[in-house]
């Protein structure tokens, strides 16, 4: 019985600054268009993986010649894909722009596309978008994975994306009889942050407001270390969370704002 031999066309990774490993998980990508219609027909396996997926083309042949005949045979110019995301905090830890929902798209053909080594990175295209369940799409076209593919190996891309940056707002309540003598928040990174100022929450308690007087990254994990000292006491700092984020609008400016609530 003859056994199918398979060569990796090329394969997607997607980073994400936001988590330790970096490894965005969480997007599913499933041929669309023309190519929806043939891959089963031509035999091609897109195995998904933990951050993107990887192609293969049931060929002993170089995978040129193999893309080229695709080509000039079944009229197949690209590997198009629509881009699902599992992760409803996405746009919330992401840095996109606030206040409006958008679709992601990307192609090969883009000239803002960065290749460094045998790595090509996707340059993401905005567009408006009232559909929440759709995420995104991605275009491969054929001729652009033969113009870079060196002695057969397999094509690699990525998409990037960056963690949004906020305000971080610490509100201590103080429920117990200590005084808050000279409150102050260090962190091994030098972030400064102003106040105290008296704030009252939504719930009429005090607060002592404590802001970061620049943008820090959101992350999943503990990048930084944040601890309260006042007097001789000190306290580690919880961190921002992504699934509560606020806008603030000032003198034509939009950012936002972390808010993050600590009592004592």
């Amino acid at each position: 019985m003859n056994q199918t031999t398979y060569k990796p066309i090329c394969s997607l990774q997607v980073f994400h600054s936001y988590f330790e490993d970096t490894l965005m998980r969480g997007l599913n990508f499933a041929p669309a268009g023309h190519f929806k219609e043939i891959i089963g027909q031509l035999g091609i396996v897109l195995r998904q993986t933990a951050n993107g997926f990887q192609l293969f083309a049931p060929t002993d042949e170089a995978i040129t010649s193999f893309l080229a005949q695709l080509s000039n045979t079944h009229g197949t110019t690209s590997f198009d894909f629509d881009i699902t995301n599992q992760d409803p905090l996405f746009y919330n830890y992401t840095d996109l722009p606030l206040g409006r929902m958008v679709s992601l798209s990307f192609s090969s053909a883009d000239t803002q596309n960065e290749t460094v080594g045998n790595q090509t990175t996707f340059h993401p295209s905005l567009n408006e978008s009232e559909d929440t369940n759709f995420f995104g799409k991605l275009h491969i076209a054929i001729d652009d994975i033969m113009a870079l593919a060196t002695h057969d190996a397999a094509v690699s891309f990525a998409i990037s994306f960056t963690a949004r940056a906020t305000q971080w707002r610490y509100y201590f309540i103080n429920h117990t009889s200590l005084p808050m003598n000279n409150p102050h928040i260090v962190n091994d990174a030098d972030i400064q942050f102003s106040g105290p100022y008296d704030s009252v929450l939504p719930n009429g308690e005090i607060a002592q407001l404590m802001t970061s007087t620049v943008l820090i990254p959101l992350s999943n994990f503990r990048k930084y270390d944040f601890e309260l000292k006042f007097d001789d006491i000190t306290i580690k700092l919880p961190i921002a969370s992504s699934d509560r984020i606020e806008i603030v609008e000032r003198d034509g400016a939009q950012w936002a704002t972390s808010s993050i609530y600590v009592y004592l």
